[in-house]
């Protein structure tokens, strides 16, 4: 049996997706600006406590931290875009399979309500909201009767 092809829209609900996505980089910008702001806070209190034990500030330990504290940043700037692009891609990946199931169980109702003919709703394995599928084709099965 051949498989009827389906186009895959991955912004079904884009004002619910979005929002989505917009509060996990929210909350991954809060995690990458508390580890980044916990580096700077450590590359300064080594600075201090090298300064405070008498080190001159042209020491060259002063000067290895400053250049070790840059390239920690470069690296952190790169890591932190990568870890915001993945973060991105998930909270789509999960807002798909949430706003998946209610796209098709709304399109369904819509179906119902301007009369075609009552069809079972199906939903992807992975996808969330298998009880609410089954609540609706109970539903459906109850009006066939």
């Amino acid at each position: 049996m051949e498989k009827k092809y389906s186009r895959k829209i991955l912004l079904v609900n884009p004002s619910f997706q979005f929002s989505f996505m917009k509060h996990s980089a929210l909350m991954t910008l809060v995690v990458l600006t508390t580890f980044y702001l916990f580096k700077v806070y450590i590359f300064w209190e080594f600075k201090s406590i090298a300064i405070g034990t008498g080190i001159p500030e042209d020491h060259d330990l002063i000067t290895l931290l400053s250049d070790r504290s840059y390239v920690v940043d470069m690296s952190f700037i790169i890591i932190a875009a990568n870890i915001v692009l993945f973060m991105l891609g998930w909270a789509l990946w999960v807002s798909h399979r949430v706003a998946g199931p209610i796209h098709r169980i709304r399109n369904e109702i819509k179906k119902i309500i301007d009369g075609q003919p009552l069809q079972r709703i199906g939903v992807r394995d992975h996808d969330y909201f298998h009880e609410l599928k089954d609540s609706v084709n109970l539903l459906i099965e109850y009006f066939r009767r």
